[in-house]
């Protein structure tokens, strides 16, 4: 048994591990319990759990009735491995200008096309948000693919989803699609227009957004840790 398992009891332990490494094939489970009693930590483990054992994130779904609550389970999941993010972030920040000033020395010219489309398919997509993420995903794959190494696109590709927790979609909101939208427009035009330099200093303004708003995220949390 892991560590973090080991802090359960044996009650919430069982929910946790219901349906065992076959998931899929154990049907619903309802769990009926009081307050003060371990919800939110039974939840955070149980999808940590399911996971681990092959669940694909992006179709895990995770509600609650409360903004204290919410705040629970993203301090719980988030902050114990914050350094780690960090240092994400940070290589990130080195990846991303480097992907970009590449692809504009790089591209051909159905990679300017694909990465048209990818820009045009964003912009498009208005205030849907699956569709912009969708679509937001979509350019940077675009730009990746550019520069013509599959391990630089690949490796942009893992960053997004370990950076996103493993659900491949990053914060949104209105106001960061807002600036996105002039981020996408003028790095398309830089790698497209082959402006190397221009690439790299817009990629890396750009991806400075999602850092931004993850440290908001934790700094909120923790002023209102008790």
């Amino acid at each position: 048994m892991s560590l973090a398992l080991a802090n359960l009891n044996p009650e919430q332990l069982r929910a946790v591990e219901y349906g065992g490494p076959n998931y899929a094939d154990c049907g619903p489970l309802l769990i009926i319990a009081g307050a003060g009693c371990g919800k939110t930590a039974t939840l955070a483990h149980r999808v940590a759990h399911l996971i681990v054992n092959g669940a694909d994130p992006r179709r895990v779904l995770l509600l609650t009735f409360s903004r204290r609550a919410a705040t629970e389970m993203i301090r719980r999941t988030l902050l114990p491995e914050w350094h780690n993010m960090e240092d994400l972030l940070e290589f990130r920040q080195l990846i991303e200008p480097l992907i970009a000033r590449t692809a504009a020395g790089r591209l051909t010219p159905e990679d300017a096309d694909a990465i048209r489309t990818a820009l045009d398919g964003y912009v498009a997509a208005g205030d849907d948000r699956e569709a912009s993420r969708a679509a937001d995903q979509a350019v940077h794959v675009a730009i990746a693919n550019a520069t013509g190494n599959p391990y630089l696109a690949s490796l942009s590709g893992q960053i997004r989803r370990e950076i996103s927790l493993g659900f491949g979609a990053e914060p949104y909101s209105r106001e960061i699609r807002a600036r996105a939208v002039k981020d996408h427009t003028a790095l398309a035009a830089a790698v497209i227009d082959g402006k190397a330099t221009a690439a790299a200093r817009i990629a890396e303004r750009h991806f400075q957004l999602t850092g931004a708003v993850l440290r908001d995220l934790v700094s909120t949390i923790e002023k209102d840790a008790p």
